[in-house]
């Protein structure tokens, strides 16, 4: 008989009770989600602005002069007459002054009238109707003591350019070149337009008053020079022809006037030469 080792002993197992099943839990169906609500920023609240009365105008504002048709840039080429306005607190019509000066600087007598428009003050000047520069003064003060001073130049221009030459003299000897001169004479500023020796444009030189044109243009015998010029106020200006001969000194010839007595007094020695000549015979003849 075959023995068998005795198989080892299995470990032994500790039983232990048998755990307490857990109560039956319901499972509900899970809820929907509620949808994603976007949570914006508190807006900032807007400041209290608190609305205030408007203040009444302060009486330290001075008064305020406008110069109705007239600025420092005017040229009229008709006769004007000015008006200002004058605007403030308690102004005084009497403590507004008008004065009106020409370029002498001399006051320019003239009325000025007074009368109310839309609040203001209105003074209208009489017509100028003389050609000048002038500069209108307006001064201002109201009852507070508040003063304030308005000076506006401007220019009356109906004639245009006055011109003037150098020289007067017709005929001019000269022994060397000779640069004729024109003086002109305007209260605005002056453009040249055209400047002309004999028919052709001419070389010059301008420096707002006096046009010297230039010895090379000008040749020996006759010679005639036309200027035409523009100013400020639109006035376009032509002088008249000025015609002159130009001769060397030692070339000079003489006048018809000197031929013509130098004749008579030929034809008168002649004819007394005659008489006596006629006579003579006579007296031979006897």
């Amino acid at each position: 008989v075959e023995v068998l080792p005795e198989a080892e002993e299995p470990e032994a197992v500790e039983v232990l009770p048998e755990a307490e099943k857990p109560e039956a839990v319901e499972v509900l169906p899970e809820a929907e989600k509620p949808e994603a609500v976007e949570v914006l920023p508190e807006a900032e609240e807007p400041e209290v602005v608190e609305v205030l009365p408007e203040e009444e105008e302060s009486p330290t504002v001075p008064p305020k002069i406008e110069l109705l048709n007239l600025s420092s840039s005017t040229a009229s080429t008709d006769m004007i007459m000015p008006e200002i306005a004058v605007e403030g607190n308690d102004i005084n019509p009497e403590s507004v002054c008008v004065t009106l000066k020409n370029s002498d600087g001399k006051t320019v007598d003239t009325a000025v009238h007074l009368v109310e428009m839309d609040g203001k003050l209105v003074y209208k000047m009489d017509e100028i109707k003389e050609d000048g520069r002038y500069t209108l003064i307006v001064n201002s003060e109201d009852a507070h003591g508040n003063t304030v001073r308005r000076i506006c130049t401007f220019t009356v221009n109906q004639e245009g350019s006055v011109f003037e030459h150098d020289n007067i003299v017709e005929e001019i000897c000269q022994e060397s070149e000779y640069s004729p001169c024109i003086r002109v004479m305007n209260y605005d500023d002056v453009k040249i337009i055209s400047c002309m020796v004999n028919g052709k444009e001419a070389e010059y030189s301008w420096d707002g008053e006096y046009i010297t044109i230039q010895s090379s243009c000008i040749r020996y015998g006759k010679n005639t020079v036309t200027l035409e010029t523009k100013d400020g106020a639109g006035n376009i200006s032509s002088m008249e022809p000025w015609e002159f001969m130009v001769k060397e000194r030692g070339r000079e010839e003489k006048s018809p006037t000197e031929d013509g007595i130098k004749t008579k007094n030929f034809l008168f020695h002649e004819r007394i030469l005659n008489i006596f000549f006629i006579f003579g015979k006579k007296l031979l003849s006897i």
